[in-house]
């Protein structure tokens, strides 16, 4: 079976991540490259910390008694 990155579409060969050469009828499963999953990892948590700081100042803000916009 055929080991492929969900993102780049680089097929890991003998433990290395190779470009795409040709489409291929075998089956493939999908997962991260090292680079793809790096930068997953990096999105996801700058939008926890973009979320996590949002959810704060709206903490702050009723600890204050300001009405907030829906």
């Amino acid at each position: 079976m055929t080991v492929q990155c969900c993102k780049c579409k680089r097929i890991r060969q003998d433990g290395r991540w190779q470009p795409t050469s040709a489409a291929t009828e075998t089956p493939a499963s999908h997962t991260y490259c090292p680079a793809c999953l790096l930068e997953a990892n990096v999105a996801i948590f700058n939008e926890r910390a973009s979320f996590s700081r949002v959810r704060h100042a709206r903490d702050i803000l009723k600890s204050l008694a300001v009405t907030l916009p829906a």
